[in-house]
Parts: C-alpha cells; structure tokens; sequence
C-alpha cells in the first residue's frame, strides 16, 4: 500500500474564530506546511515570482537550498527538497510528490490576485461565488499541490 506523509511545521496563526480543541494542556498556536519537491529552483520561481512569496530562511545559509520558508502576509510555508527530507525520514522514499494535499488559503483582494497571476499558473477552477459565502477559485502549483483561495463576501 502505497503511502503519503505530509509533514507540517510550526507557523501560520490558528484562527479563533472556530471551536478550539485539544489535548491536555497542549495548545497549538501555528501551522505551516513544509512541501516536498523534487525542483528546488523551479519551485521557489513559481512561489516567489508566480504567487509573491517572500524567502525569509534557508538551508544551507550560502549556496544551493534544500530548505527554505517563505511568508506571504500572515501566511507561511517551506519548501524542501524530497532527496534531503529522504536521509531523515527514509520512508519516505517511494512517496509521491504533489497531488496528496490541498490548502485552503483565505485572503483578501481575490479578484486582483487572481488577475495578477492566472496566466502564470495552471488553472483547475475559476473565481466562483460559492453558496456558503466565500469566491474561490483553484490551482495546481509547480509540483501538483492543490489551492484553493478564498475570500469571505458576506
């Protein structure tokens, strides 16, 4: 049986609004997805260039990265490279890449970011006002990761 392993990272704000849950004492107060891929370079051009992700960190310091966070706004994630992120975790090594996770990205100015960016990217849904009062619309990144971004309109 084939398996797939998203490893998540500390970093993006838990949102207050919505029921809290919970483990003992334990309080989670950040999420951000660290992405597995196979194209260092061509992922930091799709998320810096594509989407405007700004780099913040990376590792090593100089030279080529295996590892880099990024943040956009209030919103965080890293990339990793699957042949780095393999000599930690070797089970990881018959794992595909992409296609086994969406996010669900919320934002503001919808409408401006998706004009500023859908000819750069691969389109799966258009903006579309959706009955319980979000407009989202989806694509797939670099890798074959799922977004989708969303605006609250009520």
């Amino acid at each position: 049986m084939k398996r797939f392993l998203c490893v998540v990272f500390a970093s993006l704000l838990v949102a207050t609004a919505f029921p809290q849950g919970g483990k003992g004492s334990a309080y989670l107060y950040s999420i951000t997805p660290n992405l597995i891929t196979e194209d260092m370079e061509g992922s930091l051009d799709f998320y810096v260039n594509t989407l405007g992700f700004a780099p913040v960190m990376q590792w090593p310091e100089e030279g080529e990265p295996t590892w880099v966070a990024m943040r956009f706004g209030g919103a965080g994630l890293s990339l990793q490279l699957k042949s780095e992120i393999e000599k930690e975790f070797p089970e990881l090594k018959d794992a595909s890449v992409g296609g086994t996770v969406g996010f669900y990205v919320m934002m503001a100015n919808l409408d401006d970011y998706y004009a500023a960016i859908k000819d750069e990217v691969e389109v799966i849904a258009e903006p579309k006002d959706r009955f319980y009062g979000m407009r989202e619309f989806t694509i797939f990144d670099n890798n074959g990761y799922v977004f989708v971004f969303a605006e609250n309109i009520e």
